[in-house]
């Protein structure tokens, strides 16, 4: 009987991963070796269109900063030969260039911006704790925080 029986779970397991093989990595679409990058140049993944729908204010503003399309011809691996545009949009997103220096400068900026952010949220949840912290009685007089049962 034993010779009947269907193999238990393990061995399913075992004999799939004998077929399947060595597990591959899925390769990252957007992802740019960085010696195929110019030297001089810094590259950035750019919303190009959103739900179907280009999002040219986006795009033109970081024209603005001075940011430029990539040439495909420059990657040809990232679309393959028989692309034709002449830009590289991979899932609604289109690659960007822009002097390093410029690219660094940039950065900065955004790392100032979301610092600034962070900062913001922190003092805004101290006060909001400083509020619940400080609650008042029905008479409107203020309770000390060591009165205040959580």
């Amino acid at each position: 009987m034993s010779g009947n029986r269907s193999p238990q779970r393990g061995a399913i397991t075992r004999m799939d991963n004998r077929t399947r093989g060595v597990p591959r990595r899925i390769p990252n679409p957007y992802e740019i070796p960085p010696e195929d990058i110019p030297p001089d140049k810094a590259y950035v993944w750019v919303r190009y269109n959103l739900m179907g729908q280009e999002d040219n204010t986006n795009y033109a503003n970081w024209e603005k900063g001075g940011w430029r399309p990539v040439p495909p011809e420059r990657h040809p691996y990232i679309m393959g030969s028989n692309y034709t545009k002449d830009v590289i949009i991979v899932g609604g997103l289109i690659l960007m260039e822009n002097d390093r220096d410029v690219a660094e400068d940039w950065k900065n900026i955004y790392i100032e911006d979301a610092s600034r952010m962070m900062n913001d949220q922190l003092e805004k949840a101290r006060m909001d704790n400083y509020q619940v912290r400080y609650k008042k009685d029905e008479r409107g007089q203020q309770i000390p925080d060591d009165e205040i049962n959580f």
